[in-house]
């Protein structure tokens, strides 16, 4: 991992448990999954001890080696994942935003991973 190792231990983990208010989303880049599955297996395993809902979505960095990278997505609270795409919809439209690439759809999509990391993760647990 490199310089940012510190970030992807148990105990960075456990200070941003701590720092989180109640209803928390803790968000983390975990490099490109089709190169750097290791990396999301390890955070599965690490946050799941701090929060009880543990996901990754991913999205197109251009400018990263690989393109689409990975995030990971912990929160004690599952429905804050499980948004429907009408609400975001909704939320997004009250808001005035015009963007080039984000859309509600891409919103919800992104949280549809791949099969290879998606069994990886399933092991891991």
């Amino acid at each position: 991992i490199g310089p940012g190792e510190s970030l992807f231990t148990s105990e960075f983990y456990a200070g941003c448990k701590a720092a989180l208010n109640e209803n928390g989303i803790f968000v983390a880049q975990n490099g490109v999954c089709f190169l750097q599955q290791d990396e999301a297996v390890n955070s599965h395993r690490k946050l799941g001890h701090y929060f009880a809902d543990v996901s990754f979505y991913q999205a197109a960095i251009p400018t990263y080696y690989g393109g689409i990278m990975t995030f990971a997505w912990a929160s004690d609270n599952p429905a804050l994942r499980q948004l429907d795409t009408a609400t975001l919809k909704a939320r997004f439209e009250a808001a005035g935003l015009t963007c080039r690439y984000y859309t509600p759809a891409i919103h919800t999509g992104s949280f549809a991973l791949p099969q290879y990391l998606l069994n990886a993760l399933s092991a891991a647990c």
